[in-house]
């Protein structure tokens, strides 16, 4: 599955999904989940969202997958 990663995973504690969107790592309550995601178990820890097809169209969900994927990173930057 290629995509591109966000900044959360739930390292700490499984299913407890930390989001550092403010530089404060916050619980997320939120999610924007994928149909059947997430799917992993202690393996996949981290949260990225999918790019659906070969010409790089996100999917705009959320999927859970291994933290030592490579991905591309979105960042957000605080002006």
């Amino acid at each position: 599955m290629p995509g591109v990663w966000i900044n959360c995973n739930d390292k700490q504690t499984e299913e407890e999904l930390i989001c550092d969107v403010d530089g404060k790592g916050t619980l997320q309550s939120t999610t924007k989940w994928l149909a059947g995601e997430p799917d992993g178990s202690e393996d996949e820890n981290c949260v990225a969202i999918p790019v659906t097809d070969e010409i790089g169209q996100m999917s705009g969900g959320w999927a859970d997958a291994p933290c030592q994927d490579v991905f591309s990173t979105i960042c957000q930057i605080f002006l």
